[in-house]
């Protein structure tokens, strides 16, 4: 055992630096250390993303309440799990060639015309989870804004947004073979009925303590608010890339 630390140069005297807590017993990496690290932060049955996605199903506010008053060990970082599955369901699209989003695109009218906003249509289509991703930080300005009594700051209600929109991702993608093989637009509006209806669960779960049809009520003030922010975001976008391709 070395009596000093590799990663911050702290002398140490025990299995982890009193400092850094990098354990004091550090392996050559090689094929059977990255296995175990993949073992260890993959399918560890008290933490990890198999530990978080089940928390996030049983007890999803709970859960993240904890994470946020600082019970962060067991539980895969919010940014980090959202990015994973985030790239999951887009390699699934791509290899696949089926968007389950396209089913809406007979919503499309006016703005369909437009050659712009059919860009953005379809780029959005092809590229739905990092849509979602970039959509984290509207969700989480509207909540910001409602729940602004509950005592978290936007980087926390960041940290919330991100795991509901991961575990949105997670459903989206478990949902896909029904999907694929029936290509039926009534499915994809009950799979993103499911995800919403999630997205109620957890804030029930996080701020209903004192009155659960309050906390119904903002959540749904704040769902209204982020897609009123995303609209005017698309909007943006859309005539942005027209300004420029006019100039």
């Amino acid at each position: 055992m070395s009596d000093i630390c590799k990663n911050c140069s702290t002398p140490i005297s025990g299995k982890y630096c009193s400092n850094c807590g990098q354990s004091t017993t550090t392996e050559r990496i090689n094929f059977h250390y990255i296995i175990h690290e993949i073992q260890h932060s993959v399918f560890h049955v008290d933490r990890g993303i198999l530990y978080t996605i089940k928390e996030l199903i049983t007890r999803p506010g709970e859960s993240i309440r904890e994470y946020l008053s600082g019970k962060r060990i067991t539980h895969f970082k919010p940014f980090s799990f959202i990015l994973i599955l985030g790239t999951i369901y887009g390699f699934i699209c791509f290899f696949l060639k089926v968007y389950p989003e396209n089913s809406f695109a007979y919503l499309q009218t006016d703005a369909a015309a437009n050659n712009y906003s059919q860009l953005v249509f379809d780029w959005m289509y092809g590229h739905y989870s990092f849509v979602m991703l970039a959509f984290i930080p509207f969700y989480a300005l509207a909540s910001y804004i409602v729940f602004k009594k509950s005592g978290y700051n936007f980087v926390e209600f960041l940290v919330i947004s991100s795991y509901i929109v991961g575990m949105q991702i997670l459903i989206l993608i478990l949902t896909y073979p029904i999907y694929y093989f029936t290509l039926s637009v009534w499915v994809v509006m009950l799979i993103f009925l499911f995800c919403y209806l999630y997205h109620f669960w957890v804030y029930i779960q996080l701020f209903g303590q004192d009155s659960w049809i309050k906390a119904v009520f903002k959540t749904f003030m704040s769902m209204t608010i982020s897609f009123l922010f995303i609209v005017i975001a698309s909007f943006l976008v859309t005539f942005g890339l027209i300004f420029i391709n006019s100039r």
